[in-house]
């Protein structure tokens, strides 16, 4: 084998090579996790703005990286009360909006008056879980 096709062996390896290590990373970033910065504060104390968010996206249907959605699925995980989602606005599909789950199905919730408290079940939620 002349040097020359070593040198061409060895660069079509690290071509393929560096394909697979960005295809594997798209596929992480596209169906498994994806990170995000909490834009505002709307979530303080527990998520200050600017705070990096680990997604989990495995499981909830909406699997897509860069801006490029690859699939929607139905989802098979469902959110738990507490939980931080991560969804599009419905005016705006752009626009991503962090919000934390407060009830899920079954669940009355009331917040009476113009009380900054909220009720599951009647019972009132503790101030540390709305923190």
């Amino acid at each position: 084998m002349s040097r020359w096709s070593r040198a061409a062996a060895l660069g079509v390896g690290v071509i393929v090579v560096a394909c697979m290590l960005v295809a594997g990373l798209v596929g992480v970033r596209a169906f498994l996790i994806e990170i995000f910065r909490a834009p505002s504060s709307a979530m303080l104390p527990t998520v200050p703005a600017g705070s990096l968010l680990v997604v989990q996206k495995l499981g909830f249907g909406n699997y897509g990286a860069f801006g490029i959605t690859i699939a929607r699925t139905r989802p098979t995980v469902a959110a738990q009360r507490g939980d931080i989602v991560v969804f599009e606005y419905p005016v705006d599909r752009r626009t991503l909006v962090f919000m934390r789950v407060v009830g899920v199905e079954g669940d009355r919730i009331d917040q009476p008056g113009k009380l900054q408290v909220c009720c599951i079940h009647s019972a009132l939620l503790s101030a540390g879980y709305l923190a």
